[in-house]
């Protein structure tokens, strides 16, 4: 009888894995030193205009560049297709499912700040298309380029030679800590990253399913972005629909930070972890 074939992307991985539970994590950090030498510029010049796309640009080069090295790595060095990140052909009906899941996550959210009047907005006009379409491409990539890195590539290498909770929580301590570099975290908000990456490894975890992630990481980002203008880890934008100003402490609206640091977004990521991890126990428990 023959070698049952892997379906599975840690699977896929265990056909030949790291030699050490370090490979991954030093493979990783090359692709996150690309990332940073593509922000040195932004370093060197100092504050830029509100408005100035090159902090946008330089953070698309760096994703591609990162993402681009996980990508030649899994191919040319360990011999194995996309299917041991997660990512198939078949496998798109999971995008939808991951734009429905971001969807609630920015509902409940948001909608819970601005009930405690969180927030308060103002219409941009005129509005900047060429500059939204350029960011609705660029948080695409960039969420794209994370989820390969953190979850398709990081964890699942870990998962391969220890287990799933070690890597689950391994990815999010360095996902946090990719994040813990920009100006203005707080705690509440190195938090709420934490949740945030925990989240989103127990979702590929329960589905297998990148394009699931991708899709929940870039709604997050694109809607509080782009469109209600929320800053996002203190992420600068060319342009965004609405801008929003802080109208309650930063305990609730985040502050300068951005969403991710108001205890509101701390609480949906938690209820969040709960829902999906129990759903992972239940689906461990009918495998064994």
């Amino acid at each position: 009888m023959g070698r049952k074939k892997p379906k599975t992307s840690l699977e896929f991985v265990l056909k030949d894995p790291p030699k050490s539970v370090v490979t991954p994590f030093l493979v990783a950090d090359l692709a996150l030193l690309l990332m940073f030498v593509c922000h040195i510029p932004l370093m060197v010049m100092g504050e830029l205009p509100p408005n100035d796309i090159l902090p946008a640009v330089l953070s698309l080069l760096g994703s591609v560049l990162a993402g681009g090295l996980i990508l030649v790595w899994i191919t040319r060095v360990n011999k194995r297709d996309f299917r041991s990140l997660g990512l198939r052909v078949s496998s798109w009906p999971g995008f939808m499912r991951g734009v429905t899941f971001g969807f609630l996550m920015v509902l409940f959210t948001f909608g819970s700040i601005m009930l405690i009047e969180g927030f308060d907005f103002n219409f941009n006009a005129p509005y900047n298309i060429f500059a939204a379409l350029f960011l609705l491409v660029a948080t695409l990539i960039e969420s794209t380029a994370e989820e390969i890195l953190f979850r398709g590539y990081l964890q699942t290498g870990v998962a391969a030679k220890s287990s799933f909770p070690v890597a689950l929580v391994l990815q999010a301590v360095l996902f946090t800590a990719t994040y813990g570099l920009t100006p203005n975290i707080s705690i509440a908000a190195a938090i709420s990253v934490f949740l945030m990456g925990i989240l989103y490894g127990l979702v590929f975890w329960l589905t297998d399913n990148l394009l699931m992630t991708i899709a929940m990481h870039f709604i997050w980002n694109f809607v509080t972005g782009p469109i209600l203008g929320i800053s996002v880890t203190t992420t600068l934008l060319p342009t965004t629909l609405l801008t929003a100003y802080p109208a309650a402490s930063e305990f609730i609206s985040g502050g300068a930070y951005g969403i991710e640091a108001s205890v509101v977004t701390i609480f949906v990521c938690l209820a969040a972890c709960a829902i999906v991890g129990w759903k992972c126990y239940k689906a461990q428990g009918e495998k064994n």
